[in-house]
């Protein structure tokens, strides 16, 4: 029901209006008004959105916050996945700059999600990512020199954590397969709307 991102030129202008004529709303800006009812896309840029670093606008947080204005007006519930999708790229840049701008608006992003859950305590918030990218290590860990180096500039075998908050969240262990996350979301999900559970 809500769609937000770049990747405008996924999206030929025929598209769009075919979306708006089945009960869509498509905006360009995070602040245009939204028409009450309606499903939305928003893309905010013609290809990617441009890294934190290079001022990326509209924000991760604001995006999310957005998404979940319309999710929530749902009676039945809503299952959202939001992706910081850019620290992967960071990585195969091998650019601890372009890291550590995704990294602060992840942490915006966490904050934001974990107060959200705080205000609406029947909300499950789930934490977590597909892999590592560029094996990321720390030398010479001194304040006043710290150094990044990188070991690759594609995907490693590096421990992800995930973690989880809210109700259902005691199935997320500290260590689990990641094929065995989508599964328990979905058994969460089908229990909450009483649905049969296949084995």
């Amino acid at each position: 029901d809500v769609i937000l991102g770049g990747g405008k030129m996924f999206w030929p202008d025929s598209l769009i209006a075919a979306y708006e004529s089945r009960g869509g709303q498509y905006i360009n800006h995070i602040d245009a008004p939204l028409k009450p009812g309606k499903r939305l896309l928003g893309l905010f840029a013609y290809d990617a959105l441009p890294p934190v670093h290079e001022g990326r606008d509209p924000s991760t947080t604001e995006m999310a916050r957005l998404a979940l204005s319309k999710l929530e007006q749902n009676p039945n519930g809503y299952f959202v996945m939001i992706e910081e999708s850019q620290v992967d790229w960071g990585g195969h840049s091998n650019s601890a700059e372009y890291i550590k701008g995704e990294m602060a608006s992840l942490n915006e992003l966490v904050d934001f999600a974990l107060d959200y859950q705080i205000e609406h305590p029947d909300v499950l918030v789930v934490l977590t990512a597909d892999h590592e990218c560029g094996g990321v290590a720390v030398h010479d860990a001194k304040d006043s020199d710290l150094k990044i180096r990188f070991t690759s500039d594609y995907h490693s075998a590096n421990f992800v954590p995930i973690w989880a908050t809210g109700p259902g969240s005691e199935v997320f262990d500290a260590f689990m397969d990641n094929t065995e996350i989508g599964q328990q979301l979905i058994s969460y999900i089908k229990k909450q709307s009483q649905l049969p559970v296949s084995e």
